[in-house]
């Protein structure tokens, strides 16, 4: 099956001083989203990352 992945990643992104605290909440780690890639491929899938 093909699935289509998106993510935003934290690195992309910088919070300022005027960030809520929970800034972070909508991000991905690089570590995340290679570790659900993996996951998904190792279950016979092909997975698309959008970005």
């Amino acid at each position: 099956m093909k699935i289509g992945f998106t993510y935003d990643l934290r690195s992309k992104h910088q919070p300022d001083e005027y960030s809520p605290a929970d800034y972070y909440g909508e991000y991905e780690s690089d570590e995340t989203v290679a570790g659900i890639t993996d996951a998904l491929t190792t279950l016979g899938h092909e997975v698309i990352q959008i970005q």
